[in-house]
């Protein structure tokens, strides 16, 4: 009996011509590994160490303030996007770094978001809602003390992107 490899969603999948098939590694300990970030294969080792975050499904983790860190355009997902301003990018013009270490960026942002005046976001040409909060202390390298977070379109808490900023 021959088989192919099937790949599906980072899982791989052994099939065999009559159709029977079964995953590399069974598919609840792979779940357990995404909710927890752990693992390689599952691209998203990132999440590994950050408290206060729940694997709600579908690569997605809720914050306990309550906002979505899920799929994005650019880096597969919303948090993995936004620890890219835990570090300098000198191949960028603009672009501003938490003082934070990674682990605590997350907890920042929902200290933010508890402080925004609800209704005050700005809604973008793009159809998402930009909100500006004062933080009353220095949150970037820069003298930033100002968090800006993107929210998506058409929701109240699917956060895009988030990042300090001077005032």
């Amino acid at each position: 009996m021959s088989s192919r490899k099937i790949y599906f969603a980072g899982i791989m999948k052994k099939a065999s011509q009559s159709g029977s098939s079964r995953l590399h590694e069974p598919f609840g300990e792979l779940a357990e590994k995404v909710a927890k970030g752990l693992g390689s294969k599952d691209g998203v080792s990132f999440v590994k160490g950050i408290p206060g975050l729940k694997y709600t499904g579908k690569a997605t983790w809720q914050s306990k303030a309550g906002l979505k860190y899920g799929t994005n355009w650019k880096d597969n997902n919303s948090l993995k996007h936004i620890l890219k301003h835990t570090k300098p990018n000198p191949s960028k013009a603009a672009h501003s770094v938490f003082k934070a270490k990674p682990k605590n960026v997350p907890s920042l942002i929902d200290e933010a978001w508890s402080k925004r005046i609800p209704g005050s976001g700005i809604v973008q040409g793009n159809g998402r809602t930009k909100y500006s909060i004062p933080m009353e202390r220095e949150i970037g390298t820069k003298g930033d003390d100002t968090l800006t977070i993107i929210i998506r379109e058409n929701t109240k808490n699917d956060i895009v992107t988030a990042f300090p900023v001077g005032q």
